[in-house]
């Protein structure tokens, strides 16, 4: 990214005069190699130069975009980059698949497994289970690009997210909820999504013809069909509930302060001092975790919930629970 390219940014063009020449060739080198992020990250670098110095601002911008790549792969490449990675990745696992194959040695296979291991592992990625799927199996989901294309975007979503809460931009006020990179992300997906279900029909044993997208708006992926769907079992629960004779309660599930990037306590967004750099991720776990508990001790009294969950993110994108428990 050369500068002229980087002084269109709107975080660029509202900069401090004091900011010199030799600061911006800075940042347009730092933010080059993740260049579709590169608009999230000059207004931190900004925002932090002014409010803290430069120094903080380039220890911020060198640091900080490390976190998007696992070796090779750039978690900050747009779909068709990240697919083509995947395409390569699946096709050196195809070489373990075909190894294995083609012999009835189970060390052989094991050695396949494990080089298999290692591939993923070098990308943080989970290995499928053995014990779920046996060795072939797995090595087959290895050679799958699809495969490797789920586990991808599902590690892109989670670091371009830590990566906002990182550099403060999810919280009241900014981007709230969740980053405007995975909004336009997500928006660009069921973009996609729905061109394919568009250009793609179905012909039944009637001869009768429909687009898959006409048959998708008739199912639960249609938003008001889904919403209604739930509206509906969970009138069911209340009637099955007085049948039986039970009560329903609703409840919210909070994860403790350590998870929250911010604070609004005394009606203003603040950092929040005892924020122990935990993700959202862990803040699910730990309430997955606390909920098991719940649940355990009420059965040891003989206490059987069940009802209906609902995940929902604060300001800050740490999530909390809302439950209807009968």
């Amino acid at each position: 990214m050369n500068i002229s390219a980087f002084l269109n940014f709107p975080a660029a063009q509202s900069w401090n005069p004091i900011f010199t020449r030799e600061q911006q060739r800075y940042l347009s080198r730092m933010v080059a190699p993740v260049a579709p992020l590169a608009g999230m990250l000059s207004k931190a670098f900004t925002e932090t130069a002014k409010a803290a110095g430069y120094v903080e601002a380039n220890r911020q911008i060198r640091e900080l975009p490390k976190r998007l790549f696992r070796k090779e792969l750039n978690l900050s490449w747009n779909d068709e980059e990240l697919s083509r990675w995947c395409e390569s990745r699946a096709q050196k696992a195809l070489a373990y698949l075909r190894a294995a194959e083609c012999t009835d040695r189970p060390f052989t296979v094991l050695r396949q497994v494990v080089a298999g291991k290692r591939l993923v592992a070098r990308y943080g990625i989970e290995m499928p289970s053995l014990d779920d799927h046996g060795p072939l199996p797995v090595l087959r989901r290895l050679a799958d690009a699809a495969w490797w294309r789920r586990q991808a975007r599902k590690i892109q979503a989670r670091e371009v997210e830590g990566l906002a809460i990182a550099l403060g931009r999810m919280r009241r006020g900014r981007e709230i909820y969740c980053s405007d990179e995975s909004v336009k992300r997500r928006s660009a997906q069921r973009h996609r999504n729905r061109k394919y279900l568009e250009n793609t029909e179905a012909e039944n044993q009637a001869g009768q013809r429909y687009t898959l997208a006409e048959l998708a708006d008739l199912s639960v992926s249609n938003p008001r069909i889904r919403r209604g769907e739930l509206m509906l079992r969970l009138n069911g629960f209340d009637e099955v509930a007085v049948l039986l004779g039970h009560i329903r309660e609703v409840w919210t599930l909070t994860a403790p302060s350590r998870f929250h990037r911010w604070t609004t306590a005394g009606g203003t967004v603040r950092k929040n001092p005892r924020y122990d750099e935990s993700t959202p991720r862990k803040a699910q776990q730990w309430l997955s975790k606390v909920f098991s508990r719940i649940r355990s001790a009420l059965a040891r009294h003989d206490v059987k919930l069940y009802g209906m969950r609902v995940v929902e993110a604060n300001h800050d994108g740490t999530p909390h629970w809302h439950m209807a428990v009968f």
